[in-house]
């Protein structure tokens, strides 16, 4: 056995080194794109021996490349160790060592920033539709009640014209008319206004205590029946009550995880956890995910609305997809993230450089010298 130079052994030294760190990169975005529900540290460890595994496999056969190319050592089957060294390099690294790298160190570098943007996004729709929820139900209850105003007051006038009237004195029915059409919209039986007044004479005098009476039980009505209307908003708002409380708890919920998320007692994987728990609960309400959703997707087609293979581009990018790094690449390829400030292709061009220094390091280190 030949006896390695000082150069090589220093190449051995750096290959474990590009290796470890190119293998806890695979591991980790093994563990974040699996999510099994075991202890982290467990899924790590079998995660990294499984990438040092393949790492190995790869920077043998990368080696296999080298020694094909090299025509000073003798190599039985040149050909075919070049073939299955180039098929070897393109499975366990083009495959699986460089896409995980890449997502594992995108993942590091921005996870924070893409959890702090979904729950910015989720509290400010939120806090809007829960100011918005009474103010709806007020303004609805205001236009009802003017509506009812401006119809009575129209008809009470024309009344009140009709009962003084010089060509059709007294109370006619052209007046009972206008009597009975304000009595339907306050919900009053027939006669309800002038039960309580007897109709007699036709003097100016009379006609006027007949109109004022008839404006004045108009008006004792009206405000009744505004009061009813209003009661019945006042239990709608009760009711309301606790939806907005349950989007206020939700607020309250994302204040709290955005505080955590600088509290570095927290471990960051916990406090990432929670943080998702807490975005995946406001996808969760039916009521407001669109309205989250407007904000985080650019859509092909406004029609189909919010699924998946609708997506054009991200304006926000979610946190369970930053996880999985199949649904990472794919945005990536579609050109889904292009309006995002992630730097893709420097990520890419460091877990390339990574890679093929750990395999050029074992190349130099193991190569063929006979």
């Amino acid at each position: 056995m030949i006896e390695k130079t000082l150069f090589q052994k220093i190449c051995a030294g750096a290959f474990l080194i590009f290796a470890v760190i190119s293998c806890i990169a695979t591991a980790q975005s093994l563990c974040l794109t699996l999510e099994l529900q075991v202890p982290f540290w467990v899924m790590f460890v079998i995660a990294f021996v499984f990438a040092f595994g393949l790492y190995l496999l790869t920077s043998y056969c990368f080696k296999l490349v080298i020694d094909a190319l090299n025509m000073d050592v003798y190599v039985e089957h040149r050909r075919r160790d070049f073939i299955l060294g180039i098929l070897g390099v393109l499975l366990f690294w083009l495959v699986c060592s460089m896409p995980t790298n890449t997502h594992s160190l995108l993942y590091t570098k921005v996870v924070d920033t893409v959890v702090v943007a979904e729950l910015d996004n989720q509290k400010e729709v939120l806090s809007d539709e829960s100011l918005k929820q009474n103010e709806d139900l007020i303004n609805e209850c205001d236009q009802e009640v003017r509506r009812l105003r401006s119809r009575v007051g129209e008809l009470q006038s024309q009344f009140m014209s009709e009962v003084i009237h010089p060509d059709r004195p007294g109370f006619g029915d052209r007046a009972k008319g206008y009597l009975q059409q304000i009595e339907e919209l306050l919900g009053m039986d027939r006669g309800a206004i002038m039960q309580d007044i007897t109709i007699e004479g036709q003097s100016q005098a009379r006609r006027n205590e007949i109109a004022e009476f008839g404006r004045q039980q108009i008006e004792n009505l009206l405000n009744l029946k505004v009061e009813d209307i209003m009661r019945e908003y006042d239990v709608k708002i009760s009711n309301n009550s606790q939806e907005k409380n349950k989007l206020i708890a939700l607020i309250s919920d994302i204040d709290r995880v955005k505080a955590n998320m600088k509290d570095s007692s927290i471990g960051h994987q916990d406090r990432i956890k929670e943080a998702r728990r807490v975005i995946n609960a406001g996808y969760n309400l039916p009521d407001y995910r669109d309205l989250i959703l407007d904000n985080v997707e650019t859509l092909k087609n406004e029609r189909v609305g919010h699924t998946d293979s609708n997506v054009e581009k991200y304006k926000i990018y979610k946190t369970e997809r930053l996880h999985n790094v199949f649904k990472m690449w794919g945005d990536y390829f579609k050109g889904r993230m292009s309006d995002l400030d992630f730097d893709m292709m420097y990520w890419i061009i460091i877990s390339i450089i990574i890679d093929i220094a750990g395999l050029v390091f074992f190349a130099i280190a193991f190569r063929k010298t006979y």
